[in-house]
């Protein structure tokens, strides 16, 4: 058994995550009170950040069919959302991406012309590569 210091609730010891950084070897909150912790940051994160509600989040998702907004798959990790991606100078929501293209979008400083040069960087070397294939 074990104390969770959330609920204050007296649970056996299945009902925690590992924790190998914790003296007991398990979370000091139980599975139950993360999960609604991760839930309330979710939905506070969207108002706070983005001024969007769950259902907002909901219905651009449904909207995309649950995939990423560039490379049209879902989520690689099922545990994971689809990232709200907007523009950094004006707030403005875009759309829902997955962390790869999220990833690579920012890494590029959000900037169409780098983007447009990393498309024809690659088309460039990919044209190169498919000629020295057919030599």
């Amino acid at each position: 058994m074990k104390y969770c210091a959330k609920c204050e609730k007296t649970l056996p010891r299945s009902d925690f995550w590992i924790c190998k950084k914790a003296k007991t070897g398990l979370q000091s909150h139980c599975k139950s009170c993360l999960s609604k912790r991760k839930r309330d940051y979710h939905k506070n994160n969207l108002r706070d950040r983005y001024k969007m509600t769950p259902e907002d989040y909901e219905n651009m998702a449904f909207d995309q069919d649950y995939k990423c907004a560039i490379c049209n798959e879902p989520p690689a990790n099922t545990k994971r959302r689809l990232a709200v991606d907007h523009c950094h100078d004006t707030g403005h929501v875009r759309g829902l991406l997955c962390l790869k293209c999220n990833s690579g979008i920012g890494k590029l400083k959000d900037d169409p012309e780098l983007v447009l040069a990393a498309y024809n960087y690659l088309i460039k070397h990919k044209a190169i590569q498919q000629h020295k294939e057919n030599e």
